[in-house]
């Protein structure tokens, strides 16, 4: 006994259905094989994408605070910290 299975309607451009077709046969296997293969790589990294994303959205936040803190007059005088101390230019 198989898995359950879920009938669902696709529309492909002709080219791509032609392809689709070429690839099938030159593989020796169905048409709907392939797309569920390509399914599963596809879905396999959407995990990855999803972190990636995550991970921008963090170091984007992350970035503004920073901006924040660092961008202030209390700590302008640390960029100065040269003519406090006398150092020479050069």
């Amino acid at each position: 006994m198989g898995q359950p299975v879920v009938e669902k309607r696709i529309t492909l451009a002709p080219e791509r259905a032609a392809r689709l077709s070429a690839v099938a046969q030159a593989q020796g296997v169905s048409e709907e094989e392939i797309i569920q293969r390509l399914l599963d790589i596809f879905l396999s990294g959407a995990g990855v994408l999803a972190e990636e994303a995550e991970r921008r959205a963090w170091q984007r936040l992350s970035e503004a605070s920073l901006w924040r803190l660092w961008d202030n007059e209390q700590d302008a005088v640390y960029d100065n910290w040269g003519e406090i101390y006398g150092v020479p230019e050069g």
